[in-house]
């Protein structure tokens, strides 16, 4: 409900205040002695009355009756309402214009705004995504048997897994009490070309028509060892159980008829992979030879340089 403030009933007021005073006024002015209008004149006060009437009937006030005050008191009824009426009429137009804003979306000045329309649902706003991927019409397997897509999901899980076990290494001679940056670098580096191999394996299996299987990475086999020479011998029989895998992969490639992938095998690991191997080996001979102390300290500064 709307309520009137004080301002909205000074009209109402001064309208009775105006009645009140006119209807008084009258009622002073028809009482007083000026407004009877007495035929009261001294040379007819004994005998007969002006034009033959009697001097009593002269003698009668001339004041208004009550039936003479009512058009007046109509008139004055009539403007208290019209101005109860115009106070009201503003009140409720003024209420009227209040929208409620929360309900109508703010828009650029001069545009029309529909106070009724609902607020638009956000599912309206779903991007459509297509779920039916399997067209045929891009299918373009060609000569990529089933046996070679499993063995080289197969091998992305022993890059990775040996990508993991290079990682625990660098971490281990990072510690303190170890101490050697130079094998902590190049364990690094070892872990993410472990990491590049598995990538470049994955976008080979998309580059055939395949379909990439993730499988968990396995935990290190080790975390610690007890000198540089056993780390590096350890790194050695890992790169070695490495290219036997890629050695079984091209025979597989090889008995399902796919030079392709046997290329690919040849041209990107297998060279990769005996050097790395005979890399190691130097390593190990070369820490064979040292001392441990400051041998060992000297080895670490060539890794630091082959890192």
């Amino acid at each position: 409900m709307t309520r009137r403030s004080p301002i909205t009933l000074l009209p109402v007021v001064f309208a009775c205040a105006i009645a009140s005073f006119g209807l008084w006024s009258l009622s002073f002015i028809a009482a007083s002695p000026f407004a009877a209008q007495r035929v009261d004149v001294p040379h007819l006060r004994g005998g007969t009355a002006l034009n033959g009437h009697s001097s009593d009937a002269g003698t009668k006030d001339a004041r208004g009756t009550p039936v003479s005050l009512l058009p007046m008191s109509f008139a004055l009824a009539t403007a208290f309402f019209a101005f109860r009426g115009l106070s009201s009429s503003k009140t409720s137009s003024l209420a009227a214009r209040k929208v409620d804003h929360a309900r109508v979306p703010r828009l650029s000045r001069g545009a029309g705004v529909n106070v009724d329309a609902q607020i638009v649902s956000t599912k309206q706003l779903n991007v459509h995504v297509e779920t039916d991927t399997t067209d045929d019409s891009v299918v373009f397997r060609q000569n990529f048997a089933e046996t070679s897509e499993i063995a080289l999901n197969q091998q992305v899980k022993m890059e990775l897994d040996a990508s993991h076990q290079y990682l625990a290494m660098a971490a281990f001679f990072d510690r303190a009490d170890v101490a050697l940056p130079g094998f902590k670098a190049y364990f690094a580096k070892a872990s993410e070309e472990e990491r590049e191999h598995a990538e470049k394996f994955i976008e080979f299996i998309n580059l055939r028509g395949g379909t990439y299987a993730p499988m968990p990475v396995a935990e290190p086999e080790r975390t610690s060892w007890s000198s540089a020479l056993d780390a590096m011998k350890h790194a050695l029989t890992m790169e070695m159980q490495v290219n036997n895998a890629l050695l079984k992969l091209h025979a597989v490639s090889d008995e399902a008829s796919d030079p392709q992938l046997c290329d690919f095998i040849e041209s990107t690991y297998l060279t990769e992979q005996v050097e790395a191997s005979n890399s190691i080996a130097k390593i190990i001979r070369k820490l064979m030879r040292a001392e441990p102390g400051l041998g060992v300290y000297e080895v670490d500064k060539d890794m630091m340089e082959m890192a």
